[in-house]
């Protein structure tokens, strides 16, 4: 739009407008990068139950939704037990210090 105005006023040199290329637009690029929140939150919901395979996913979920973390990231977890007292606490041991003293310092 500069150049062509540009012209008109005769700063520039006719036909400049022209040979500046504008921006490359993707097919995809107006699609959302992620779910919305609300989207998130009604799939939580949905694990909310004693289901075996909702108390397993439930977790994952709010790692990867909460947390950040990325799916190899939520692969490379391990639970370590650890007997403090007469309780029984499982800790999540992570590979990435920065996440893990960050998940440490929200359950702790």
């Amino acid at each position: 739009m500069f150049f062509r105005y540009g012209e008109q006023m005769r700063w520039t040199k006719p036909g400049i407008a022209d040979a500046v290329r504008g921006p490359r637009v993707y097919q995809h690029e107006q699609l959302p990068l992620g779910p919305s929140w609300a989207d998130v939150q009604r799939l939580l919901a949905s694990t909310e139950t004693n289901h075996k395979a909702d108390i397993r996913d439930r977790p994952i979920l709010l790692l990867l939704a909460v947390y950040g973390l990325r799916v190899g990231e939520v692969q490379r977890l391990r639970l370590l037990p650890i007997c403090q007292k007469l309780n029984r606490v499982e800790r999540l041991v992570l590979r990435n210090a920065v996440v893990a003293r960050n998940l440490w310092n929200s359950v702790s």
